[in-house]
């Protein structure tokens, strides 16, 4: 997955839902502009290790989110299709 291939659209239906801590929040607004792991970690005087477990954590919200979008909109066609 990566991040800074996020349309704007999808970044603002994605925060909401995730529940970014506010260091994964800094991380993820990054990445979305393109910096890349070296350059976050300068800014915010991290290690990149660090940089790295925080972005694995912020693909792991961001893969629980899309995956309940996926099976509610998977309940929401199959309640469609089915007859009265």
């Amino acid at each position: 997955m990566n991040l800074s291939r996020l349309t704007r659209n999808e970044i603002e239906n994605l925060i909401p839902e995730l529940n970014l801590t506010d260091d994964e929040m800094v991380i993820f607004t990054m990445i979305c502009k393109g910096k890349s792991r070296i350059e976050i970690a300068d800014k915010i005087s991290a290690s990149v290790p660090t940089i790295d477990r925080r972005i694995k954590s912020i693909k792991g919200k961001i893969g629980k989110v899309q995956n309940e979008q996926i099976s509610n909109g998977r309940r929401r066609n199959k309640d469609l299709l089915q007859e009265p």
